[in-house]
């Protein structure tokens, strides 16, 4: 969880640096906002059985 969060806060602060690039930047800030949301899911105990259920 710890190493989601992580990558998703370092995507995040990437893809807001990309002023040249409007596209890329986009993508980057979807990306990072998706790891933090998939980070507070496995968080909690719910959560990571929802994912271990998807999984299998």
């Amino acid at each position: 969880m710890v190493i989601f969060a992580a990558l998703g806060l370092f995507v995040l602060s990437y893809g807001w640096r990309q002023k040249n690039r409007p596209a890329v930047r986009v993508v980057f800030i979807i990306f990072g906002i998706l790891l933090l949301v998939f980070a507070g899911i496995t968080a909690t105990p719910q959560g990571t059985e929802i994912v271990s259920h998807m999984i299998q």
